[in-house]
């Protein structure tokens, strides 16, 4: 019953992730002609480094998770981190699975290096926190440059909204008693189980407050990783003569990343780019022009995860790893 619910939930996701794909598609349908010529004139060097800008994206989480590691006493060589990242990476993009980037590298550690999964989860997890901090902080950096100017007062009232919700889901994660959560957990049978298991993660949560250096660190590395996809981004808005400037960006890039963890697709796949052809339109590109950088964004990203499935497959056949999949 299980599985057929997870299969249930990735099919519906991968419906969903189609239907905006080709609803985006639709919109553009009389475009595609001139969406051919602007292809055809687009500056290839910027869009080569446009490629490579993300993927350091992508390998500057190596750093950022090794700082968390490092505070637990958990010291791996970057290598591995690295290809457990672009593994990660091929997880969240590519497949309709129930194992999840994320879950795929407590999985990796645990089963290739002996990591206990309560150390491993709590990294995951604050990676994550301080990714979407650091996207928040730039989103409202933003606004100093007048992008509240672009779009409606319900779109800022929404961005409130979320960003609060997603401070009260951190709270609650490290302090389940300020909202009286702990009491669900002797109310209910299936949740005393795990009532051990959560307070061991949270005490490893807590015990980051006394390693500030590392997590002022991995504050950095995060901002440096957000910056770099944000370079990415804006480099093929300059390969396709858009003329949008870099500050557009940071908030365009974070914003889009807000509506693109909603998880009702694949990897965001859909939400994503319909998010984006909006933005940049609204920021001055022609609909033709936003479609088409919406989809060079989604090919840079699967390029990339593609590369983490070429990573997984070496993995297994030469390494003899044990996989997942």
């Amino acid at each position: 019953m299980a599985k057929l619910s997870k299969a249930a939930g990735a099919s519906i996701r991968i419906a969903v992730s189609a239907a905006l794909i080709a609803f985006l598609i639709y919109r553009n349908w009389d475009n595609f002609k001139l969406m051919g010529q602007q292809l055809q004139s687009i500056n290839l060097l910027l869009a080569i480094l446009a490629v490579a800008v993300y993927f350091l994206g992508i390998a500057g989480m190596v750093f950022r998770w090794g700082v968390l590691l490092r505070a637990q006493g958990i010291v791996i060589h970057r290598g591995f981190l690295l290809q457990s990242v672009m593994i990660g990476f091929f997880y969240n993009n590519i497949l309709p699975t129930s194992i999840g980037g994320d879950a795929y590298r407590v999985y990796d550690l645990y089963r290739n290096k002996g990591v206990g999964v309560a150390p491993m989860v709590s990294t995951v997890v604050l990676e994550r926190a301080m990714g979407t901090l650091t996207g928040a902080i730039f989103l409202v950096f933003s606004f100093g440059f007048g992008m509240y100017r672009m779009i409606s007062s319900g779109m800022v009232l929404s961005l409130i909204i979320v960003m609060v919700l997603l401070i009260l889901l951190v709270v609650m994660l490290i302090n389940p008693y300020f909202f009286k959560i702990n009491r669900l957990f002797d109310k209910f049978r299936w949740l005393k189980k795990i009532k051990p298991k959560v307070k061991s993660f949270r005490d490893i949560l807590l015990s980051y407050k006394d390693k500030k250096s590392h997590l002022a660190l991995c504050f950095v590395y995060s901002a440096v990783i957000q910056m770099l996809i944000i370079v990415s981004y804006w480099l093929i808005a300059e390969a396709l003569s858009l003329n949008i400037g870099l500050t557009s960006f940071l908030f365009i890039v974070p914003f889009t990343s807000i509506v693109a963890s909603i998880p009702i697709t694949i990897g965001g796949i859909g939400l994503r780019e319909n998010a984006l052809a909006f933005l940049v339109a609204l920021f001055g590109a022609s609909e033709s022009q936003a479609a088409l950088f919406s989809f060079l964004i989604l090919f840079i990203i699967l390029f990339n995860a593609l590369l983490g499935g070429l990573v997984y497959l070496a993995k297994n056949i030469f390494f003899k790893s044990r996989g997942v999949i």
